[in-house]
């Protein structure tokens, strides 16, 4: 399937904000990335959502989904183990079971998103081959959504493996749909409709109370919905925005440069092409876009690594206040972002990219 560069570009700052998440910059950025970041993915997915065979399906989302969160997590919990330097069964407990309990696997909390979605899409395709008019299929999922939504807030314990929020990501999933089916304008917004968006549904987003996906807390239910989905049509529709200019800016070059020279000029775009990718992007995007392509690398990895920078930070670092400690988790997030794009370039280029559900290169 050929890539959509514009919703790489959304991928990759949707896990970026996670990574700059699990860094820490405050309460208040937290509150602020976890009204759209993690239901942003499930639109996503709900977008591209194609129909296929039930052990098509099932084959596929375990290799790309189950897998990796298997071999990841008791990765992450021999760590733990090696880190604590005693064996602790709970562990155990929230890797194969409650895994949005606390802070969810130990070392790798973000992993429970693997199961919410593994489970949101075999919920998903239930409903799709229900195949009921798209008003009656979208009264389906609330119904799944509501449902979800009432047991993480109200039961004295989390449903395993993520399945409250794979509950609550079928209405997301739906909304991805509806947005493919009938809102494709929505995801065309000019830049600064996109902008002011993002700034109004962010205020929104401030009032309403803590939201957490993974802990199943929603504030005010309804605001929730409005801030998420609003949330991601404005960035779907400005990080849109950003590839085309990229884009027209591109064919722009180009153009010029055959009016200029030829044989010359093809010299120089040869001496250029070693700082771009196939495509014509700049280097500095076609990374971004790889973050975006690659990002269950990110979400598999970026906590080890961030609490191992932050460990060395801590050694040379004390007391941080005010914009030091700013300074300071800016520079664990960036260190932390270099050691994670040399992470997916030897994963996704060796052997290993079977752990995260790719095949081996021939």
């Amino acid at each position: 399937m050929k890539r959509v560069e514009h919703v790489d570009l959304l991928r990759a700052i949707g896990i970026l904000l996670m990574v700059m998440g699990h860094v820490g910059f405050g309460p208040e950025f937290n509150h602020w990335i976890h009204i759209f970041h993690m239901p942003m993915f499930f639109i996503i997915s709900g977008y591209f959502y194609k129909p296929q065979f039930f052990g098509t399906m099932l084959k596929k989302r375990f290799a790309t989904l189950l897998f990796p969160y298997l071999v990841f997590g008791l990765f992450h919990v021999g760590l733990y183990f090696l880190y604590m330097r005693a064996f602790d069964p709970h562990a155990f407990y929230l890797l194969f079971w409650e895994n949005t309990a606390e802070t969810g696997v130990p070392i790798a909390g973000a992993l429970w998103f693997l199961t919410a979605m593994f489970f949101a899409e075999i919920l998903f395709w239930a409903i799709q081959n229900l195949k009921l008019p798209l008003l009656w299929e979208t009264a389906v999922a609330a119904l799944v959504v509501v449902t979800g939504m009432a047991l993480a807030a109200y039961l004295p314990f989390r449903l395993p493996w993520a399945l409250d929020a794979s509950m609550t990501g079928i209405g997301l999933y739906q909304i991805g749909k509806l947005l493919k089916t009938k809102g494709e304008k929505l995801l065309e917004l000019n830049w600064m409709i996109s902008l002011l968006g993002v700034i109004l549904f962010s205020i929104l987003g401030m009032i309403n109370g803590y939201v957490n996906l993974r802990e199943g807390t929603f504030g005010y239910w309804p605001l929730f919905w409005i801030d998420a989905v609003g949330m991601t049509i404005s960035l779907w529709s400005l990080c849109r925005w950003i590839c085309e200019r990229a884009g027209k800016e591109k064919a722009r070059e180009k153009g010029s440069a055959r009016e200029k020279e030829n044989v010359r000029e093809k010299e120089n775009a040869q001496e250029k092409g070693s700082t771009e990718r196939k495509g014509g992007m700049p280097n500095c995007m076609a990374l971004i876009y790889g973050i975006g392509r690659d990002s269950i690398v990110w979400l598999c990895l970026n906590q080890v690594v961030v609490l191992a920078v932050a460990m060395v930070a801590g050694f040379i670092f004390h007391e941080l206040t005010g914009i030091t400690f700013y300074l300071v988790h800016l520079g664990i997030f960036l260190i932390s972002a270099v050691c994670l794009v040399i992470a997916q370039m030897i994963i996704m280029n060796t052997f290993f990219r079977i752990f995260v559900g790719k095949k081996r290169k021939s």
